[in-house]
């Protein structure tokens, strides 16, 4: 699965360490995963911000495994010198066979990259949450 989501990087845009002249961002973050997060937060997670267009691209394991092998837009909730938090909805399927529309927020401190994320089943009062870091590459 991490395969697809360095492939997607690349779809998205090259990644460079330093570049003159960035047009977005991409975090490559791996979440540190437990036994009572249900299988809804991912082991890794890419995300995709260029502010020029407004985009937020995301992608992980769980999104390419119920979104037909695509990506889902995502929506910039807040982006500051301090951190950056996006949002994104997905269309899964409980292991009952139900469908449940998740609502996932990852949130970003730019100084350490430490990563927070939740997934929040709607209509439900269950939340899942974890922990992890990033890595952030300028977007060409």
């Amino acid at each position: 699965m991490r395969n697809a989501i360095v492939a997607l990087v690349l779809a998205f845009g090259s990644i460079q360490a330093t570049p003159a002249q960035a047009q977005g961002v991409g975090y490559q973050c791996k979440v540190a995963t437990t036994s009572q997060q249900g299988n809804w937060l991912p082991e890794f997670l890419f995300i995709g911000y260029k502010p020029a267009e407004n985009l937020v691209i995301i992608s992980d394991p769980i999104i390419l495994y119920f979104n037909d092998r695509q990506p889902v837009k995502g929506k910039l909730e807040s982006d500051t010198d301090n951190r950056i938090s996006v949002t994104w909805r997905l269309e899964t399927k409980s292991g009952t066979g139900q469908f449940v529309r998740m609502a996932y927020r990852a949130t970003i401190f730019k100084a350490t990259g430490k990563l927070s994320i939740s997934a929040k089943p709607l209509g439900y009062q269950d939340t899942f949450t974890g922990r992890g870091t990033c890595e952030a590459r300028k977007l060409t």
